[in-house]
């Protein structure tokens, strides 16, 4: 008898083990921005895009560090050349993984007009993935924020779109620069290519009134790898019950 309820035992837990094996997942690589000292940037390749039709631009990143050296948030920049104006990123610090939505012709600093984006022949963007939390506009240089070395960020990808709503839906990227594009060399940063798995959260577990109807209206359907496994259990443990009812 306890050789046959081991082997009952065995059977659940392997239907168990199956059952968490089949768990959907997500896995993308990303790359992690650490910073080298103050103001870590990079010059990145999109290749011949028309500026004059591309004009937003989407971002998924996860921050790590919030703060500057001065307490304040850290923020981040894209330039439409290598130099001012920029575009001003306003991080949302959740420390989970976010999107951002840019309109590339909302230049940030110097009075520069939407113009500069779309009048620019450059196939390079200037990114700064962390950058202090200054005044900007007056260009303060006696600010003494600073992006401290060992600050981090992490980004997906960077993707650039025609129109807001391809941008919002995330469809028809004419520009994608992923993990590969993005881990470039610099001496102002190191960026290591990591690999997010993320599990997503099992289906809510159906009602009695749906199995109910599921029984009633649906038809007969192919016995699915799960199921086998539950049946399997169910004639083990019946036969269990039997052998024991008979020997006593």
């Amino acid at each position: 008898m306890k050789k046959f309820l081991v082997m009952v035992m065995t059977v659940v837990m392997i239907a168990t083990l199956a059952v968490a094996a089949m768990a959907e997942t997500i896995e993308f690589d990303y790359v992690r921005y650490t910073a080298a000292g103050n103001d870590p940037y990079g010059s990145f390749e999109f290749g011949a895009i028309d500026r004059a039709v591309t004009k937003w631009a989407v971002i998924k990143y996860r921050t790590v560090t919030e703060k500057d050296s001065t307490g304040a948030a850290i923020r981040g920049q894209l330039y439409a050349k290598g130099a001012e104006p920029h575009v001003l990123i306003n991080w949302n610090h959740t420390q989970q993984w976010e999107t951002i939505v840019l309109d590339l012709t909302s230049t940030f600093d110097n009075g520069a007009t939407p113009e500069i984006w779309t009048t620019t022949t450059e196939t390079t963007f200037r990114f700064d993935m962390m950058e202090s939390n200054r005044d900007a506009v007056a260009n303060d240089s006696a600010d003494p924020a600073v992006i401290e070395e060992g600050a981090q960020i992490d980004i997906a990808y960077i993707a650039f779109y025609n129109s807001e709503a391809d941008a919002k839906a995330e469809t028809n990227a004419v520009v994608t620069l992923g993990a590969d594009e993005l881990a470039i060399e610099s001496d102002r940063f190191t960026a290591e290519v990591l690999t997010e798995v993320i599990e997503l959260p099992d289906p809510e577990p159906e009602t009695e009134a749906e199995t109910v109807a599921e029984v009633v209206e649906a038809p007969a359907a192919p016995q699915t790898f799960d199921a086998g496994i539950i049946a399997a259990v169910a004639a083990v443990v019946a036969a269990a019950g039997y052998a024991v009812s008979k020997k006593r």
